[in-house]
């Protein structure tokens, strides 16, 4: 939902919009590992069984998430739509990178 509120704002010129939906995807991004203790593999998941045996590097993702919305805030704050429209570019490749290693579809 988050991504389609800034590609939404990206395509109005709307970059002022941005910043709190990246404020929602930094808390977001800050629970991601949380959101998957030791055990929470059973059941039904779309979650890959490779997030608990490289725990480090799916964190590392969530980590990413959150450095690359922070700096999608402070390209739209600059009202640079080509930086922003970058940026945006960068975030969607950070949940791209973990959506493909650890979810399942």
């Amino acid at each position: 939902k988050a991504m389609g509120e800034i590609k939404d704002a990206v395509g109005k010129g709307d970059l002022a919009a941005i910043g709190p939906v990246t404020d929602r995807i930094d808390a977001f991004a800050a629970k991601i590992p949380s959101l998957f203790p030791p055990g929470s593999d059973k059941g039904k998941t779309a979650a890959k069984e490779v997030i608990w045996a490289n725990f480090p590097d799916f964190t590392a993702k969530a980590h990413d998430l959150q450095a690359s919305a922070n700096a999608l805030k402070v390209a739209a704050a600059s009202g640079d739509k080509a930086a922003t429209g970058k940026a945006f570019g960068a975030m969607a490749d950070s949940c791209k990178a973990c959506h493909q290693r650890y979810r399942s579809e």
